[in-house]
């Protein structure tokens, strides 16, 4: 596995310590993989599960055929975990999030949580996490147009982000040596629990930002590939999580569509 990422490597490491506390012998047969996947009740953790155990397979059993067929395959049939659970997330409101900034009067803290806001990055992408190959980000990561930053799976992007901003930021990192926020992932989530909870609001994460950015560009007519590019992503998959978009809004957007072409047609 030493292709993939750090905190891919970890959680698949995690994924097959779990699995390896439920066997009998030294390596896993089918079923007793199929029947811990089985314990998994929502479809995310399953998926996650079952890529590492797949991954791990390959490894442990790569001989193949003339054909490039494994010749120990591992295959789940259609249909074997049906019925698990999709991971729901709540919505998140904007307005909320922009309460909880205005209300922080630590200013290195407030500035922080604005960028998170403005960028609807991760907050290790930002502040910076070696443990995960992310460095954050300095004054040379500031271009005109965006920002340069090592983000999720040790990949690079340039996130956009408008003039003002840029000048905003570029000035605040001039005051900095190095990283231009030395916060610590646990100091800004504490920050957030306090200023939540003085606020009256329960259930508030760091993560929340990055959803709020996102209603924040869906709510702007913005297309699902741009929203996509702008959260650094290479397709829409996973827009359908974040947005909290349900059936009705779908059918309300189809009814739209259609109303605008006849309206077209009968001009």
């Amino acid at each position: 596995m030493k292709d993939l990422s750090w905190n891919t490597r970890s959680s698949y490491s995690y994924s097959l310590y779990s699995l390896a506390r439920t066997i009998k012998g030294d390596d896993p047969t089918r079923a007793e993989i199929i029947a811990w996947l089985d314990g998994f009740d929502s479809s995310a953790t399953l998926e996650r599960n079952k890529a590492a155990v797949l991954t791990w397979w390959k490894w442990r059993y790569p001989e193949t055929n003339e054909y490039g067929v494994p010749v120990t395959p591992l295959v789940f049939g259609r249909g074997l975990f049906a019925g698990k659970k999709k991971s729901v997330w709540r919505p998140v409101d904007p307005k909320v999030m922009e309460n909880i900034i205005a209300h922080c009067e630590d200013p290195a803290d407030k500035f922080c949580l604005e960028c998170l806001n403005i960028l609807g990055c991760r907050i290790r992408e930002l502040i910076g996490d070696p443990r995960r190959g992310l460095p954050g980000i300095t004054l040379a990561d500031i271009t005109p147009t965006g920002i340069k930053m090592t983000v999720k799976g040790e990949k690079e992007r340039k996130v956009a982000a408008e003039e003002p901003f840029l000048l905003r930021l570029t000035i605040y990192a001039m005051t900095k040596e190095g990283q231009i926020f030395p916060q610590t992932y646990s100091h800004m989530n504490r920050v957030v629990n306090r200023l939540a909870a003085e606020l009256g609001y329960s259930d508030i994460h760091l993560h929340d930002y990055r959803h709020s950015y996102t209603e924040n560009l869906l709510d702007t007519g913005l297309g699902d590939n741009l929203v996509a590019q702008a959260r650094g992503e290479d397709n829409t998959n996973m827009l359908m999580r974040y947005s909290h978009r349900t059936e009705k809004d779908l059918q309300d957007k189809i009814t739209k569509a259609r109303q605008g072409n006849n309206e077209k047609n009968t001009l």
